[in-house]
């Protein structure tokens, strides 16, 4: 509980509280104007909070378990690009992000557990000068033990629909019909949809849970830096639903 109460983000929280409060009590006909102060700051309150974090995120993950055993009728494993950290400072080469990381040994245990099948990593360059993601999750890949006979890249995707686009025609070159699909849990439900929109059968083979489970405790009426990044990564989803939705890529 202490712990949770002494991070930055809590005692911001804090800290602007007791500054409203003091306002409040100098100023007591201002209240309108506290209160344009004190409701997003209610709602920041909210959804920096272990509740709040569950509740959005839960229904994008629920539906997708973790597994190391390919789906019986997967004919390739594809893997998503998630992040990389391009060379800068003390880092003197590329490599890959948090979630490009768990994306990566997901598709090595898969890899280890179907060694015949063929292994398609997803992900061009992003314009930034920095190399192509899915070379910096090839060289992750072979240290985690993938025959590089086995590995299949798609260096031009750029985003989820492409990923799905480009996936497809390697797919097809090859006479493959149904892959299991690696990425994270959250991003899972947009990127099957986009496999589906090019006609391309996928198994989930979900990984990196940010929100597993939820057991209340007391110290979760505070808020949480782990809970913003929860709330938004979810936010991010459900509006790429939307905007995949709208255009009809899903």
């Amino acid at each position: 509980m202490i712990d949770a109460l002494i991070t930055p983000l809590a005692l911001l929280h804090l800290i602007t509280l007791a500054g409203l409060l003091r306002l409040r009590r100098r100023q007591r006909d201002g209240r309108r104007g506290i209160l344009w102060v004190a409701c997003p700051l209610a709602l920041l309150y909210l959804l920096s909070t272990p509740p709040a974090a569950y509740l959005v995120m839960h229904p994008l993950e629920r539906p997708y378990q973790t597994s190391t055993e390919v789906a019986p009728d997967a004919e390739a494993i594809v893997v998503l690009a998630g992040s990389i950290r391009t060379a800068q400072g003390a880092r003197t080469s590329a490599e890959p992000g948090p979630d490009t990381v768990y994306r990566c040994l997901h598709a090595a245990a898969l890899h280890r557990s179907a060694p015949h099948l063929p292994v398609i990593i997803c992900g061009g360059a992003d314009g930034q000068g920095g190399p192509a993601y899915s070379y910096v999750m090839r060289d992750f890949l072979l240290g985690q033990g993938v025959r590089a006979e086995a590995i299949v890249m798609d260096d031009r995707s750029r985003n989820t629909f492409e990923n799905a686009v480009e996936a497809s025609r390697l797919l097809r070159e090859r006479g493959l019909q149904r892959a299991s699909l690696v990425t994270d849990a959250s991003h899972m439900r947009r990127a099957v949809g986009c496999f589906q929109t090019q006609g391309v059968e996928v198994s989930p083979s979900a990984c990196n849970h940010l929100q597993p489970e939820y057991h209340p405790k007391l110290s979760h009426l505070l808020p949480s830096s782990r809970s913003v990044a929860v709330v938004n990564a979810a936010f991010h989803e459900w509006l790429g639903l939307l905007v995949y939705r709208v255009r009809g890529r899903i």
